[in-house]
């Protein structure tokens, strides 16, 4: 991959070269427009691709240069302009500027009237990679043991309530109670408290609980 502009510009002047050989082929500042024999290259505009912040995708800029020929012969000027832009469309590593962006660059930058091509380049490069820091204690996993969760929903008198919905909203589970009232969560964590709720008759009672020892919960029910 392309690292440095100078490689992209060195690298459009060896293909000037190849399409007119008989011609000099110098870079030129943007500042400079004294007109001398042969075929100018200049750089004359440089912005970045946008990418999203703090992507790790690969950087880009583009680069924009315009190629003026300058030669004694006007009808070899428009010629060599011409074979410049059919050779440019069977290249891949740059891009012919469309003739409003071409007009709208001349524009913006204030560049002098004079016959050239515009083409546009991809500078890339790959962001550093962020070395990981170093690890200096062993890794510690702490685990907690998994235990059952049981009780009863009672009502008046200590009655068991049958079919009464009684929900782990931690876990996202519930279950409804059996014959004798009674529930049962396959496994919970062994320490720390556990929200329970009991409904029945659209009666709700919501308990804190731990797997250590069996849960009951009274709905008082009418």
């Amino acid at each position: 991959m392309v690292q440095t502009a100078d490689e992209i510009t060195r690298s459009l002047c060896d293909w000037i070269k190849t399409v007119s050989s008989d011609n000099a082929v110098t870079v030129r500042s943007a500042a400079d427009w004294n007109a001398a024999p042969g075929i100018a290259l200049r750089l004359v505009s440089m912005s970045p691709t946008p990418t999203p912040r703090n992507s790790r995708r690969t950087q880009t800029i583009r680069l924009d240069y315009f190629i003026t020929p300058s030669l004694d012969d006007p009808l070899a000027e428009h010629r060599l302009l011409g074979e410049l832009l059919f050779a440019a469309f069977d290249r891949s590593d740059f891009r012919i500027v469309a003739q409003d962006d071409a007009a709208k660059l001349r524009d913006d930058l204030k560049l002098p009237l004079l016959p050239g091509l515009f083409v546009s380049a991809d500078l890339q490069r790959e962001p550093e990679a962020i070395a990981a820091k170093p690890v200096r204690r062993p890794l510690v996993i702490k685990g907690d043991t998994i235990q059952p969760l049981e009780g009863v929903v009672l009502g008046p008198q200590d009655t068991p309530i049958m079919d009464a919905l009684v929900e782990l909203p931690a876990l996202n589970l519930s279950v409804l109670t059996d014959e004798r009232g009674r529930f049962r969560f396959g496994g919970t964590p062994s320490s720390g408290s556990t929200k329970l709720f009991a409904t029945k008759n659209h009666v709700r009672v919501g308990v804190d609980a731990g797997p250590a020892r069996p849960v009951t919960i009274r709905i008082p029910l009418e």
